[in-house]
């Protein structure tokens, strides 16, 4: 692919980010994943955008990535004894990643067995990486394509190197998503209101194993088999119980993997960046988006500025995502009590948000004094104004601006807020000034406007941990109840989209495979799957651009 170019598909158009005042304005809407039009695409899919097979199958062959991958995979001892192989790693390696386009491995060998398909294969290699690849084949190769017993030798054997074939195709991948013009680090920053473009999006997915759970099912070490009322059975090792939707989610039986990627406005603009594979008593899924973020910004830098998760995210992983990376987290509040399940920044009278008590803000004026009590609610401050009758009123704070300083490994964020004196019935109702009630913070001699500002820093402080206050749990970058929230986190749906269709493309919706290593390996073939048919169609486009022009 050549170097990266600026995009001028409509398609493939960045959005225009929001004012401070525009993004930190309260939403109209009370669904977190935002109003409609805000995260879904430009414009719906055509008849341009269709893929059939033999658009997959070149998608898959003609991406360098492939072959990448394969030469990742160590080569076979020459003193070991046994045949040649028939086929060589990129063959197999384009077997597994059809494998998730087919659906199983029985139809991607049929596919592949149709002459006219594999003719079309050879042809596309030959294209692509040269006669010369084509040539090196064995004769059997050259006229038959391989069938799902040559894929069960080869991912059997080299299943164990799947975290060694993701570790070269990372740097790719991220390389093919600056292409096509996302992470892009001369890209205009704004943390108020991430640009799409520069977020990556993350998520936990449990993949339903080849095998159902069952009850009783013991395992006996010495035999090594798994038994079921004395019986042997066979059992997927690597499934088990997970919790899906946080703890009070419904349990989910299967294997449990992580995927972080990044997507533009277009259709099929969408590219995987890392996989995680989470086991029990290993990495949690928090755990995994920190070394996801960490590995891609290694390799990205300025061109990753916000992250969007779920409520998998605790405080603490949101304040080092803030503090260590300086990135902008969009992530929902918990609750104090949810008994309905209702989501961040909906309104429901079931879901009662976690408060704290912040600070009491005093002055003083010659027109009388000055007090505001300052209290964190649903993920901002805001001030509990008391009127004539004693009913307590909780009223967030104008948030003016999102100010990032400091450097890496110690950046410090805040809110720059204002603090509305008119409406504080402690003040005195009209100042000589002329104005209801307004004085100056820190300023005695009288009062010279209705506000004053005031800075709420938003990264973890010492003394909040001596004192066991965990700031990010009530105050964040972007409040659930901004537009700028809506517009970072509502873009993230697709996300849980893309997990479904994980599962979905699979026979029976199940993942074809046993154990860790062999599933993880089917999966990272996958996303090469899905990031060459994003290049396919990106390449596709921009051909017609330049006829065009």
């Amino acid at each position: 692919m050549s170097a990266r170019r600026k995009n001028t598909n409509p398609r493939y158009g960045i959005r225009p980010v929001l004012s401070a005042k525009e993004a930190f304005a309260t939403r109209t809407d009370t669904d977190p994943d935002g109003p409609p039009g805000i995260w879904r695409r430009d414009t719906p899919p055509s008849d341009d955008d269709a893929m059939d097979i033999t658009h997959v199958i070149h998608s898959v062959f003609s991406n360098p990535d492939l072959y990448a991958a394969a030469n990742a995979v160590p080569p076979r001892s020459k003193k070991k004894p046994g045949c040649p192989a028939d086929y060589p790693n990129w063959v197999l390696a384009g077997f597994g990643a059809l494998l998730s386009a087919y659906g199983s491995s029985r139809a991607a060998h049929t596919g592949l067995q149709v002459d006219r398909n594999w003719a079309y294969v050879l042809e596309t290699v030959a294209a692509a990486q040269g006669q010369g690849t084509v040539d090196a084949l064995r004769d059997k190769a050259k006229q038959h394509g391989p069938n799902r017993n040559h894929w069960n030798y080869w991912s059997k054997v080299n299943k164990k190197h799947w975290d060694t074939i993701q570790e070269t195709l990372v740097p790719l991948f991220v390389k093919q998503a600056q292409e096509q013009g996302l992470l892009d680090p001369t890209g205009k920053v704004s943390y108020a209101s991430p640009n799409q473009a520069n977020t990556i999006y993350g998520d936990g997915k449990v993949m339903t194993g080849p095998t159902r759970p069952r009850k009783g099912v013991t395992f006996d070490s010495e035999t090594g088999e798994w038994l079921h009322k004395g019986r042997p059975v066979r059992q997927d090792p690597a499934s088990s119980l997970w919790a899906e939707g946080g703890d009070d989610g419904e349990e989910a039986y299967g294997t449990k993997f992580v995927f972080t990627s990044v997507r533009g406005t277009g259709f099929y603009n969408k590219v995987n960046l890392v996989m995680g594979k989470q086991v029990e008593g290993g990495a949690t899924e928090a755990q995994h988006c920190l070394a996801h973020a960490r590995r891609v910004m290694e390799l990205a830098g300025a061109g990753v500025h916000a992250i969007a998760w779920d409520g998998a995210l605790s405080s603490v992983h949101i304040d080092e995502l803030m503090r260590e990376h300086g990135l902008v987290v969009a992530s929902p509040v918990k609750a104090k009590s949810n008994p309905d399940g209702i989501r961040s920044g909906k309104v429901a009278a079931s879901r009662i948000e976690k408060e704290r008590h912040y600070a009491t803000v005093k002055d003083r004026s010659p027109h009388g004094p000055c007090r505001h009590n300052l209290v964190m609610r649903g993920g901002r401050l805001g001030q509990v104004l008391i009127d004539s009758a004693g009913t307590e009123t909780w009223v967030p704070l104008r948030i003016d601006k999102l100010v990032r300083t400091g450097q890496p490994g110690a950046y410090r964020w805040y809110h720059e807020l204002t603090i509305d004196c008119s409406t504080n019935n402690e003040h005195t109702p009209r100042c000589a000034d002329g104005h209801a009630g307004g004085c100056t913070l820190g300023q005695p001699g009288g009062c010279t406007s209705g506000s004053h500002p005031y800075r709420l820093p938003l990264v973890q402080t010492k003394d909040d941990t001596d004192a066991g206050f965990r700031r990010a749990e009530y105050a964040r970058q972007l409040p659930p109840d901004t537009q700028g929230y809506a517009r970072t986190f509502g873009r993230r749906p697709p996300a849980e989209s893309d997990n479904s269709q994980r599962e979905q493309r699979y026979t029976w919706e199940r993942i074809p495979a046993y154990g860790n290593d062999q599933q993880s390996l089917i999966m990272l073939l996958g996303s090469l799957l899905e990031n060459s048919k994003s290049r396919w169609h990106y390449q596709r486009l921009h051909a017609h651009d330049q006829a065009v022009a």
